[in-house]
């Protein structure tokens, strides 16, 4: 058994004010499994974190979860929850990136690292489990 210690990068404070505490109840997140390959270096994961908060759809075909992308033709425009903590990416693995997929109760979307739209393919598709509000100041 390998019990060394390493580092896997350096790690800012999780940000979760965009899960809310009214409105709608939340039930216990499920487990999920990301494909890491369509979360590339670039824009919000070039620091090779997946955001608390990422946007989640699931990919027909495997299973597994991706970002929402309301134009996608492989299952990923219903939007299915979001991503509930930070997950590193490591670039050297080919490994699953485990994860857990909040999918019911109160989002602040001010906090959210994308918004996904309000219709169709977007919030609407989780309307009955999950309450979108604005955080007002």
């Amino acid at each position: 058994m390998d019990i060394a210690q390493r580092s896997r990068g350096s790690w800012t404070n999780e940000d979760q004010r965009w899960i809310g505490g009214g409105g709608r109840q939340n039930m216990p997140n499920r487990s999920i499994i990301l494909e890491r390959d369509l979360f590339p270096k670039t824009g919000r994961w070039a620091a090779d974190v997946i955001p608390s908060g990422e946007p989640l759809g699931v990919i027909t075909a495997t299973g597994k979860y991706g970002p929402h992308d309301a134009a996608a033709a492989d299952g990923r425009a219903v939007l299915r929850g979001h991503l509930f903590a930070s997950r590193p990416i490591d670039r050297n693995s080919t490994g699953d990136i485990g994860g857990a997929l909040f999918w019911s109760g109160e989002v602040i979307t001010n906090y959210l690292p994308v918004v996904p739209p309000a219709g169709a393919n977007g919030r609407a598709d989780v309307a009955d489990h999950i309450a979108y509000v604005t955080h007002v100041v």
